[in-house]
């Protein structure tokens, strides 16, 4: 894919989580590739062009789109984007994985 080529995994992570964790408004240097794997992730993304003006914590910024990812769903989030992730656990044992 184009917005992948000459991309090199600068590292790999596994997110385990329980109903209602979030982790707060922050970006990432390199992109990232969200794998959903069990449970569901709440994911608010924002524009970089607000990134001289952004803090963590801040919520006057419009979101460009929140999305909600299940088992089984990826989502590409490009170098410098700013966002917020919430888990939502599976309803049966409450719980929420991603690589």
């Amino acid at each position: 894919h184009p917005l992948l080529r000459g991309e090199r995994v600068a590292r790999r992570s596994l997110w385990l989580s329980g109903d209602g964790a979030r982790s707060p408004l922050h970006y990432d240097l390199p992109m990232v590739l969200l794998c959903q794997l069990h449970g569901r992730k709440r994911v608010t993304l924002y524009s970089p062009r607000y990134h001289d003006l952004m803090r963590p914590q801040c919520s006057t910024w419009p979101a460009l789109t929140a999305q909600e990812r299940i088992a089984g769903d990826a989502l590409l989030m490009p170098s410098g984007w700013w966002h917020e992730v919430e888990s939502v656990g599976d309803a049966r044992d409450r719980l929420c994985a991603s690589v």
